[in-house]
């Protein structure tokens, strides 16, 4: 028995080992469970341990922003013009800026620290100024509602006119809430109110003023002219005396525009009914527009209900001003069609009559978007495409007030590219019901200058300077009535060695030419010897208000407008190529009312025998050629407005014809220029191009291509290349067409 005490049964052993694995099998998973818990323990330390970098990063940077929106609301404090205090509800205040320290002897670390609102501005405001304000605020703090006044103040000696603006503030975050009040200095913005009232006021009496002074010459201008047509039997003298009545009625609608638009603006414009003749009232309209229709190829149709009674009782003056102000707009606006005028009528017999007038014309129409600004003062739609429109875009903002205050309303239908209609309704009573019936349609005055023939200058030394080699055949041509021949330069420089060696009586200076332009060529030459005293005419197509002015301040003797007008070329002469020296500078109407009237078949002057380039003639002394009348007529057909072209050639068909003729040739190498600095980006010669171009067309009457050309010319001016680039093509296919058309004529 004690030989088997040490032996351990077998079974025993595999029940030993198995508790030992079973043992270390749990440890084994406890481990493995710590370890897990280990890393969960660590990624949550990283997670905190980012967030807490997290958060240090935002404080610093909420510090930082903190600090920097301290500093600009400092620097804001510091630079602005204006008084500005901040107050809690017990109005201590908080913070100010620093011109209460100009102001006051007050430091901003005391107004931190808090002092009573009244302790701060009681060294601003007076005590009365005060005590208002401070009711104002505690109203302000009770109501929680803004509030903005004025208040007239003595800062020592001087009063001071402030704009007081008080506002509540409340911040929900730190339960902080007061006052924001904002003191705005109005003083001087009040004074320059008052001195403009002034100036308004003295301009108003200006005008009126200016008025008068301007009226009493035109009325004896009127009544001298009515002398003339009531009593003369001299038909060329009437047809002058009836030009001057048109000019001075132009004249005076000027006036009356100006002051017009001033009264309404004042509201001092009134409506004044009396008697008027509706079948008078009707023909001075008609007959005003259609002498400004002469220079176009639109008609004017007017209609007049006949059953319409003759006299009414109306303003005449306001009723006529409407109807030319909107027919002088279809003018404007229409180059081929017609303007149909209407006056229909609605009268049952017994009250007012109410008369319908509408205005329709077949021109470029209105944009549906823009009919609105229409009526609005100094406005004009559409402005790239009717650049080349004059203007001062106040005809139809007077005629609508106009109506308005007559009890109508003005209104306006347009289909854009096709025509516009105007439409009004006034009621006016009636004095004579007998119908005013069939209108009169007897209207056709044409006027084209007369040469001076006493005026003989054939000695005179002139010289013209024009890059361009029809302007210079056109300023030539002006001046052969006079036996004049000039010399003729189609450069500066070439201007500049022919004045080394010759002295002329006169030069005319085209002001835009390439390199070396009329302004630098005309400065050149006044420091050459004697070239102090010369007598320099510029001659431009840029001529407005105001320029001859600034052509004499340049250095000039004066300008004369492109396309130039015989009668003005004929005063410049005259004024200039005498042996007294006249040191008056004219100033000649800019592309104005020169072009009003075209020439009657007949009307030419004649000139003297010798004239060359005459072409075969009648055989009488300053005779016509042959087939001159059908080829301008022809030219006529197609568009051209011979009447002006007529007129710039002094009345000489032949001479018209002949630069006509030049103006074809010229096309190949004038549209290549154009095309090269068009594609090379040349925006400078390109508008000079263009320039000469309108300039050319115009003294011509080929008005279609000289307005093309005027907006190119603007437009490239002011460097606008998209304009440029949306119309070029335009342009040089309308000015190829154009020619082409022109010389089919001629060939015939």
């Amino acid at each position: 028995m004690e030989e088997n005490k040490g032996i351990i049964e077998p079974a025993a052993q595999d029940a030993g080992v198995v508790d030992v694995e079973k043992e270390l099998k749990e440890l084994r998973l406890k481990q493995k469970k710590l370890e897990r818990e280990n890393r969960r323990l660590q990624i949550e330390m990283d997670t905190i341990k980012d967030m807490n970098e997290q958060i240090a990063r935002t404080q610093g940077f909420m510090k930082k922003e903190n600090q920097r929106q301290i500093f600009y609301n400092t620097q804001l404090l510091k630079v602005s013009p204006y008084l500005v205090l901040m107050v809690d509800e017990k109005l201590k205040t908080v913070m100010a800026s620093d011109v209460l320290t100009q102001m006051t002897d007050v430091s901003l670390d005391a107004v931190r620290d808090g002092m009573q609102l009244d302790e701060v501005l009681s060294k601003v405001l007076e005590e009365s100024v005060l005590n208002s304000l401070l009711e104002k605020c505690h109203s302000v703090l009770e109501n929680r509602v803004s509030d903005t006044f004025m208040l007239n103040n003595y800062f020592g000696e001087e009063e001071r006119i402030y704009k007081v603006d008080i506002n509540f503030y409340s911040s929900p975050v730190e339960g902080a809430s007061g006052l924001c009040i904002l003191f705005t200095d109005m003083t001087e913005v009040i004074e320059a109110k008052e001195r403009a009232e002034r100036a308004d006021k003295a301009k108003s009496n200006f005008l009126a003023n200016m008025s008068h002074e301007i009226r009493t010459p035109m009325n004896a201008i009127n009544g001298m002219s009515e002398f003339i047509l009531r009593d003369s039997t001299d038909e060329e003298a009437k047809k002058n005396a009836a030009m001057i009545k048109s000019a001075a009625k132009s004249l005076i609608s000027i006036i009356n525009d100006i002051l017009d638009f001033s009264k309404i603006e004042s509201g001092k414009m009134e409506i004044i009914n009396d008697t008027y003749s509706l079948s008078s009232l009707v023909n001075d309209v008609a007959t005003m527009i259609r002498i400004r229709l002469q220079e176009k190829k639109v008609g004017l149709v007017v209609n007049l209900d006949p059953d319409t009674p003759s006299r009414l009782y109306g303003d005449e003056v306001r009723i006529k001003q409407v109807m030319i102000n909107i027919l002088n707009n279809s003018v404007k606006f229409t180059n081929e069609g017609q303007i149909t005028f209407n006056i229909k009528h609605e009268w049952d017999g017994k009250g007012d009559c109410c008369l319908h007038v509408s205005i329709s014309d077949t021109g470029i129409g209105i944009k549906k978007e823009e009919l609105g600004k229409i009526f609005e003062s100094f406005t004009q739609v559409d402005t790239k495409r009717n650049r080349s429109i004059e203007g001062t875009g106040l005809g139809l903002a007077i005629s609508r007030r106009l109506v308005t205050m007559m009890g109508g309303e003005l209104k306006v239908e347009s289909v854009y590219g096709e025509g516009s209609t105007f439409s009004f309704d006034i009621y006016n009573k009636v004095i004579d019901a007998e119908p005013v019936g069939v209108l009169a349609d007897n209207y056709d005055v044409k006027l084209v200058h007369e040469v001076d023939k006493s005026f003989r200058r054939p000695n005179a030394r002139i010289l013209v300077v024009d890059d361009n080699d029809m302007n210079l055949k056109v300023a030539a041509g002006l001046m052969k009535p006079y036996g004049i021949v000039p010399d003729l330069a189609t450069s500066g420089p070439e201007s500049l060695e022919l004045v080394k060696n010759k002295t002329y009586d006169l030069i005319f200076m085209d002001h835009m030419m390439p390199k070396m332009d009329g302004v630098e060529t005309m400065h050149r030459m006044r420091d050459m010897k004697g070239g102090s005293e010369w007598k320099i005419i510029a001659l431009t197509a840029n001529a407005i208000s105001g320029m001859a002015a600034k052509y004499v301040e340049e250095g000039f003797n004066g300008y004369l407008a492109k396309p130039i007008d015989p009668a003005s070329m004929e005063l410049v002469l005259k004024r200039e190529l005498t042996e007294e020296k006249n040191e008056e500078i004219l100033e000649f109407d800019p592309e104005g009312e020169v072009l009003e009237f075209g020439p009657d078949e007949g009307d030419a002057p004649e000139f003297e025998q010798g004239d060359s380039d005459r072409g075969e003639t009648d055989g009488k002394p300053g005779g016509v050629k042959k087939g001159n009348d059908e080829l301008i007529a022809l030219l006529e057909e197609i568009g051209i407005n011979t009447g002006a072209g007529l007129m710039h050639a002094a009345g000489d068909k032949d001479f018209y014809l002949e630069i006509v003729r030049d103006y074809v040739k010229a096309f190949k190498e004038r549209s290549s220029q154009l095309q090269e600095y068009y594609e090379s980006g040349n925006m400078s010669d390109y508008s000079i191009l263009v320039h000469a171009l309108k300039s050319n067309s115009n003294t011509l009457g080929i008005e279609d291509i000289g307005a093309k050309a005027k907006d190119l010319e603007f437009a490239s001016k002011d460097n606008d290349t998209a304009f440029v680039d949306h119309h070029h093509g335009e342009l040089i296919d309308a000015y190829r067409n154009r020619t082409e058309e022109i010389r089919k004529v001629l060939e015939e």
